[in-house]
């Protein structure tokens, strides 16, 4: 399947995702160029061990940039190692020269991304005004922005949910930037991941397949390598991601790397039925509260011709597998709506009610 193709907003995002780590984290950066030539056997006389401190040099990001978004469509591709790993520089043109006219390139993008979201930066300068990293929604914005370029499916509460929960929240845009090349290379993420209300932390090796929202969440689905299994990971609850762009950039796709039918996933994998099969409720409301409810809830229902004992009351019918959901929204309306029906959860709801009057006693 041909890839889409980069559109100018994506590219200055990503530019500015890559300047924050540089600018941010110099020396991890560095380090990590050192290591990953190490392990593709590439020798670098102007790297030795002594200056693995040193941070990436601008020009090195340049280059690094212009392989990333030169290899934007080449899926299955890897860089080539049989000459220094990011550059791109040929007999007629001298790694200086191809600097020069690389930043001439990616600098409007930058220019463009901070007139857009008020955020200096400069390459030049390797300046950038940490203070919009106090300011979530300008992340949100960003992020939003980035994702809607590339993910199954998105929504702005859940993306609030995810950028308040990760730490340093401006770090999270790096890990979407990571999630699109390693989605389209099919290459591994590494991660620790916890399960939601408790659980051991664990450090998961994935093959990312898709960014969706499931149960109103914004999850990666990804095939966890440590079994086999295909599954959804919150990506709130996603921390210290140690894979890095340059290593999936040249990281060959993985043989346990298969198409993914996301349609078969949520209808045959028992890894994406965490959700119970739909009920078909019933609920009294009152005639003004329905009106309310109508206006204010994204949920389907319809009304029923049956007759009330309250008067002014109507009863309607919603279908649905998130009994949590329905009981939190009768907690909502109070003595303004009634569940009838089917009589379970009618029992259900009225022992929670039982067991939050003896807790409030």
């Amino acid at each position: 399947m041909p890839q889409k193709k980069i559109i100018p907003n994506t590219i200055a995002i990503e530019t500015f995702a890559l300047a924050r780590e540089w600018i941010f984290k110099p020396y991890q950066a560095r380090s990590e160029q050192v290591a990953i030539k190490a392990r593709k056997g590439i020798e670098e006389k102007s790297i030795h061990s002594q200056d693995q401190k040193l941070p990436m040099k601008a020009g090195e990001l340049y280059l690094f940039l212009d392989e990333l978004h030169s290899a934007n469509g080449r899926k299955n591709d890897t860089l080539s190692d049989d000459t220094e790993i990011f550059s791109r520089a040929t007999k007629n043109e001298t790694k200086t020269e191809l600097t020069e006219k690389l930043r001439k390139r990616y600098e409007p993008y930058l220019k463009e991304f901070s007139k857009k979201y008020e955020i200096p930066v400069s390459f030049q300068d390797k300046y950038l005004d940490a203070n919009y990293e106090e300011k979530p929604m300008t992340i949100i914005k960003i992020c939003r922005d980035y994702l809607q370029d590339f993910v199954h499916s998105y929504s702005d509460e859940a993306l609030e949910l995810v950028v308040r929960n990760w730490q340093p929240n401006g770090d999270v845009l790096y890990f979407f930037v990571l999630c699109r090349y390693a989605i389209q290379r099919k290459v591994v993420l590494e991660f620790d991941y916890e399960k939601v209300m408790g659980g051991e932390k664990k450090r998961r090796r994935v093959i990312p397949y898709l960014i969706v929202i499931l149960e109103y969440k914004l999850s990666l689905i990804a095939k966890d390598l440590r079994d086999g299994e295909t599954k959804s990971f919150l990506i709130s609850k996603i921390k210290n991601v140690q894979s890095d762009l340059r290593q999936i950039i040249i990281s060959e796709p993985e043989d346990d790397a298969e198409e993914f039918d996301y349609t078969r996933f949520r209808k045959e994998d028992p890894n994406a039925r965490f959700q119970k099969e739909k009920v078909v409720y019933e609920i009294e409301i009152a005639k003004q509260n329905l009106d309310f409810l109508r206006h204010t809830e994204n949920i389907l229902f319809k009304e029923l011709e049956k007759s009330v004992s309250t008067k002014g009351w109507k009863v309607i019918q919603l279908e649905t597998h998130r009994e949590r959901d329905l009981f939190d929204l009768l907690f909502n309306y109070g003595k303004y709506a009634r569940l009838v029906s089917p009589k379970n959860a009618v029992e259900k709801f009225k022992q929670e009610l039982d067991e939050l009057r003896d807790f409030y006693k």
